[in-house]
This record gives structure tokens, C-alpha cells and sequence, in this order.
């Protein structure tokens, strides 16, 4: 329904932009911080999940955590809505009374805005990629489940209300998916078997002992409906295959919208072309006398094994953070919150290698995750050899 990826960072930006009012406030100050808060908010209520995320809990009273994003006709048609109005509001403000501050968070909705048109009225997101599903369902437990923004009672207690809407998520899920491209397919089947361990093993053998039976029944009909989902993916959605790709017109309105960078897509792939040989004749000068291939090799035999995988990635942040505070590079929290884990197996369809999940925008103290993805037995060497170096690099660079 959402472009959730762009989403998160258009509303971290504007949490961040509105975090604390001016000591002043005038008339046209006031309006546009209502016209953020309604537009962050707002749309954080429509998505339960992304707002656990982002450490949003109650809006108008209701916990959020109890509930799940509706995918019906009339979850669509709220989303838009909001939208609209958000919009209409925007087309009110006169620009010569806003700051630049001001004017750059109106863009950054607007740019939201336009972004969830398209994938919701042209490119139908909710209706061709399964994997929006799983991995909706996957955040929503596991973030209330890694994240300790109440006791494990409480937040057990979360969880397992939405397991009890997880058969309603799968129906709507069932009724709106129409085709998808053969890989996504795969990928949400994939993801969702880890969705599948992670309400049979992992949280249910953590849930506290007072909620053991609680979890217990409300996991039947989640596992029910899950396992269901998968073997509709494969027996019923896996005959309708289509086409991923936007096609030049939407890929550059989509380009737009997601980069804001004021170039086409033809004029940032000529930079980008450009900028590859530059990089390449500097690369040309540091490998001297060897090659840049012979010099590339030497430096791929110092990576990771699988055996050292993950310790290693712990190694290469701990130096980082050692290196950062001996040089005074940047001022450092005095307590760290960044844990170096396993990526859960519901998102491992996007992060093949690794990637950084960050903490909470109104919770900035809870955890701040570095997921690594485990190397399964079955790679080839050549792509093992590639993770282990790639998840080195990352580690370094986070």
C-alpha cells in the first residue's frame, strides 16, 4: 500500500526537523508544524507496524501495537485520503511566510506524498509483490519482540494480538495479489517461512510463562493462515507471473520522488558513468606497479570465513568505534545501543549481505541493529567469498 522504505525516512526527516517548537512561535509557525505533525502521525496510524519502528505507541488514545495495516478497500482509501487532505492543506500556506527549514519539510511530503500515488493508484504494489506482506507481518512481531520499550509482558501481550490479526492481514493479502513476478514470489515464500519460525521458536520460547497459554492459542490461527499464504503462493499465485519492472515513464516519476536529487535518471547515470572512470584511473594509480585485478585479489584474501562470519563483523565494528574515539572523530554516545545480530529471515530477501536497522526516531536510546546475513552451505565459493569480504566492509563503514 506504502512505499514503506521511502516513507520511513521521509517521516524520520520530519520527526526530526519538528522535534523541538521554536521559543517563538508565529501564526504560520503553528500551521505548518499541525500540517507535519497530521501528515507524520497521521500516517503512522494508518501503518502500525512502520510506527513501531519509529517508536510511536498511542494516537488518539488507541495502542498501536495492537494492531496490524489494513490492506482492504477501505485501509487503501484512508491512506489516500489522508493524503489528499494533507495536500490540500499544503496548496493554503503562502511561501513567503515559511522559513527554508520550512519549505524543505514541505517538499519532503509532498515528495512522500506523490511517491504513494504512484505505487498505490499506477504501479499497485499491494497487488504484484507478496514479499510487502511478509515481511509487514515479520516487523510487526519482531520489533515489539527486540525492541524493550515496555516490559516483556507488555509488549508479549502486543504481539499476540496481532498474531490474532494475522488471518485478516493474509485474506486481504490473498484477495488483492493478482500476479507477481516469479522471484518475488520466491522471496515472499522464503521470507515467510522465517516468519513461520519466528511464531513457533523464537517467540513462543521466549514468551514469559505468565502468557504461555495466551500465545500458544493465538499462534494456531496465525500459523494456520501463514502456512496457508505460502502454499497459495505457490500453488495459485505462481501461475500469474508478471513483469517487475516500472517501465521508463514510472521509474523516472518514481526516480524523482524517491531521490530528490533534480536530475533525470539519464543525467545521474552519465555522472555516475563519468565518476566510474575517474574512480577506475585512481584506482589504476594506487595498485601500481600491480594491476587493479591483482591488487583487488590480495586484498579479497583478507576477509572472514563463514566460521568467523559474524565475530568478525563484531571485531570490524569495535574497531571502528575504537579507531572514531582515538581520532575525535565525531562525539560518541557514552552507552552504545548497537547490537551486531543475525538479519531475521524475514528480510533476508533484501539484505543478502547485511545492513544497518536503526534505532527508534522518537526512541533514539532503544536498540540500533547491524544484521548480518548468514552464509548458507549451499553457496558457491566465489559468492561466499564475496559476502564474507562485503559484510567486512559494511561493518566499517557503519
Amino acid at each position: 500500500m506504502k512505499n514503506l522504505r521511502y516513507l520511513g525516512f521521509a517521516l524520520a526527516a520530519a520527526l526530526l526537523s519538528s522535534a523541538g517548537p521554536p521559543a517563538y512561535s508565529a501564526p504560520a509557525d503553528l500551521q505548518i508544524n499541525q500540517v507535519v505533525d497530521d501528515f507524520v502521525f497521521g500516517t503512522l496510524a494508518l501503518s502500525p507496524s512502520t510506527a513501531t519502528t519509529v517508536g510511536y505507541h498511542v494516537h488518539h488514545g488507541q495502542m498501536l501495537e495492537d494492531l496490524l495495516d489494513d490492506f482492504s478497500p477501505a485501509g487503501i482509501k484512508a491512506t489516500l485520503n489522508l493524503q489528499r487532505g494533507i495536500e490540500a492543506r499544503l496548496a493554503k500556506l503562502d511561501p513567503k511566510w515559511l522559513t527554508p527549514e520550512q519549505r524543505a519539510d514541505i517538499e519532503i511530503m509532498r515528495d512522500a506524498i506523490e511517491a504513494t500515488r504512484l505505487d498505490v493508484e499506477e504501479v499497485q504494489s499491494y497487488r504484484h509483490n507478496p514479499t510487502i506482506y511478509v515481511e509487514l507481518i515479520g516487523n510487526a512481531l519482531y520489533t515489539p519482540y527486540v525492541l524493550h520499550y515496555a516490559g516483556a509482558e507488555v509488549r508479549f501481550k502486543h504481539i499476540i494480538r496481532r498474531l490474532l490479526r494475522i488471518p485478516d492481514l493474509i485474506r486481504q493479502a490473498e484477495q488483492n495479489l493478482t500476479d507477481s513476478p516469479e522471484i518475488w514470489n520466491k522471496v515472499a515464500r522464503e521470507e515467510n517461512a522465517g516468519n513461520i519460525d519466528l511464531v513457533d521458536v523464537a517467540l513462543r520460547t521466549n514468551c514469559p510463562k505468565s502468557l504461555a497459554h495466551e500465545y500458544s492459542v493465538s499462534a494456531v490461527p496465525a500459523l494456520i493462515a501463514l502456512k496457508a499464504f505460502n502454499e497459495f503462493l505457490e500453488g495459485t499465485l505462481s501461475k500469474k507471473t508478471s513483469d517487475w519492472r516500472l517501465g521508463k515513464e514510472r521509474y523516472a516519476k518514481k526516480f524523482s520522488y524517491v531521490l530528490a536529487t533534480g536530475k533525470t535518471p539519464e543525467e545521474l547515470l552519465k555522472e555516475a558513468e563519468e565518476d566510474l572512470v575517474r574512480t577506475h584511473e585512481e584506482m589504476v594509480q594506487l595498485a601500481a606497479p600491480k594491476s587493479v585485478e591483482q591488487a583487488l585479489a590480495d586484498v579479497a584474501l583478507h576477509h572472514a570465513t563463514p566460521r568467523t562470519y559474524m565475530s568478525s563483523a563484531k571485531q570490524s565494528l569495535a574497531t571502528a568505534t575504537a579507531f572514531v574515539k582515538a581520532k575525535d572523530l565525531v562525539t560518541l554516545p557514552p552507552n552504545s545501543n548497537l547490537q551486531v545480530i543475525d538479519t531475521p529471515v524475514f528480510m533476508r530477501g533484501i539484505y543478502g549481505v547485511g545492513g544497518f536497522n536503526q534505532a527508534p526516531a522518537l526512541e533514539p536510546k532503544l536498540g540500533a541493529f547491524f544484521w548480518v546475513t548468514p552464509i548458507p552451505d549451499t553457496m558457491p565459493q566465489a559468492r561466499i567469498d564475496s559476502s564474507c569480504a562485503s559484510t567486512t566492509t559494511r561493518a566499517w563503514r557503519t
